[in-house]
Order: C-alpha cells, then sequence, then structure tokens
C-alpha cells in the first residue's frame, strides 16, 4: 500500500511539472513590470502596419520603423533566417512578385491578426531573464511563449516560440 501511494504521489508531481500552470487557466492581464513592457512592445508591433517587412527587410520594402528597440540583435537574425528559409521552400529562394513568399504572420505575436488586449503568465523570473507566455482573451489558449532579456538601454525580446509554428532564436 506504501510503494502505491509514493507511486501515485511521484505521478501527481510529475504531472504537476509536465502541465505548465498557464494550462490551469491563470493567463491574466499584463501585471508584473516586464508583462507590462512586453504587452506595451506587442502593442506598438500592432499598431506598424509594416511590421513584418521592418524587420525581416523585404526587397523593395520601405523601412519605416527599427527594431532593435524591442528586440535583440540575435532575435532579428533569427527571424530573418526563418523567412530566407521560408522564401526557399516557397519561391524557391526568391521573392516572386504577387506570390506569397516567406513568413505569412506577424513573428511577434505568432498571428495574422491583432489584439487590443493580450493575457499573460510569467513562467520564469530570474531576474535579468523573464520567459512570459501569452494567450489572445478569446479562447484564452497559449499562443506564444517569449524570453525577455534585461539590456543598458531596458528591456528587450530575445526569443519567441510560437504555440503553432516556429520558434525563433
Amino acid at each position: 500500500m506504501i510503494k502505491i501511494m509514493g507511486t501515485v504521489a511521484a505521478l501527481a508531481a510529475s504531472y504537476a511539472i509536465a502541465v505548465p500552470a498557464s494550462a490551469a487557466g491563470s493567463f491574466h492581464p499584463p501585471a508584473s513590470q516586464t508583462e507590462k513592457e512586453l504587452d506595451r512592445m506587442l502593442h506598438a508591433a500592432d499598431a506598424d502596419d509594416n511590421e513584418l517587412n521592418n524587420i525581416v527587410h523585404r526587397p523593395g520594402s520601405r523601412q519605416t520603423r527599427d527594431y532593435g528597440t524591442m528586440l535583440t540583435p540575435a532575435l532579428i537574425a533569427a527571424i530573418r533566417k526563418t523567412e530566407m528559409e521560408w522564401v526557399r521552400r516557397d519561391c524557391g529562394g526568391k521573392y516572386r512578385k504577387g506570390e506569397e513568399c516567406g513568413l505569412d504572420f506577424l513573428p511577434l505575436t505568432c498571428s495574422q491578426d491583432v489584439s487590443q488586449t493580450y493575457l499573460y503568465h510569467t513562467v520564469l523570473d530570474l531576474g535579468s531573464r523573464v520567459v512570459i507566455e501569452y494567450a489572445w482573451p478569446q479562447d484564452g489558449k497559449r499562443a506564444a511563449t517569449y524570453t525577455l532579456l534585461q539590456t543598458p538601454r531596458g528591456w528587450r525580446i530575445d526569443g519567441i516560440s510560437c504555440a503553432d509554428g516556429p520558434s525563433f532564436n
């Protein structure tokens, strides 16, 4: 009996570790300093009608914003690398006029749409490195996970893992 109870306790503990807290519905409006900073960055990107072109620098696109104030150089490079991989996959390595080549979604929110509100859950806070999940308020499901780094010039997004797509950095 003691062995069975020990096994049940071990299984329960492993389940608690394997299932993220966000699965229990702990997403909420931005509350912590880093959640608020991430929310500010996502809404600033949402307000940019040229977001994708500004980040990946597609040929012929006019650059209207520098994302270096929100993203680390490593993340920008990772998004651009994925863009080029998708251009090779979709269009033989060259952009083609009138064809969808490369990323077909906004890499900062892992979606094609923008939202007035996002919900967050801080998964890990190591002070200068924070991991935050975000969910759409419509369904409360995790849409992406972000790694933010504290730099001398403020918080920057250093990694994005889309729930239903690629990961960057």
